[in-house]
């Protein structure tokens, strides 16, 4: 039987490669879950389990396609109000501790996160102009960029960016 004939073919499905573009364990992950789904695709004899391969194959791949471009695409703040839209913080709120090489960010909601920061860490306040990471205090207001947008991880992560409201902890952005 032409597989084929019956407008079976994985482009026609669509299912298709994950971008090149995405590195890391992610992708290998991607690009494997693609080779299956595709190798059972075209081992299947019938139509209707080769819908239910693709659509099973694309609701796994979906989110994880999705965690991976956002991975892909993150953009962090330039200092002094550059021309880009930087990704949304991974973090934001008032520091409730400070030691040599961390700090700890209480958000709105939910447990404080262990934030540190190394010499690579970009230190900006919001209104332009660098500080010193000496000059971080308990109450201070801060929106933190981890190291490739990537979240926290069992409540800690690596500053890319972390960006101070002012160095007056009884200055707080508006809500």
């Amino acid at each position: 039987m032409n597989r084929q004939m019956h407008g079976l073919g994985s482009m026609r499905l669509g299912c298709r490669p994950v971008p090149a573009v995405l590195e890391g364990p992610l992708s290998s992950t991607l690009l494997h879950m693609n080779r299956v789904a595709k190798s059972a695709i075209e081992r299947s004899s019938t139509v209707l389990p080769r819908i239910c391969l693709v659509v099973v194959a694309n609701l796994m791949m979906g989110p994880a396609a999705h965690a991976a471009a956002a991975i892909a695409t993150c953009v962090l703040p330039v200092p002094d109000d550059g021309d880009v839209t930087p990704s949304k913080a991974n973090v934001e709120g008032r520091i409730v501790r400070v030691g040599h090489g961390f700090i700890e960010v209480a958000p709105r909601s939910g447990r404080p996160i262990h934030v540190s920061f190394m010499g690579k860490t970009g230190f900006y306040s919001a209104f332009g102009g660098d500080y010193d990471p000496s000059e971080l205090a308990v109450g201070q207001h801060v929106a933190v960029w981890f190291v490739g947008c990537k979240p926290s991880v069992d409540g800690a992560g690596r500053a890319a960016y972390l960006q101070l409201y002012s160095k007056d902890p009884a200055d707080q952005p508006h809500e």
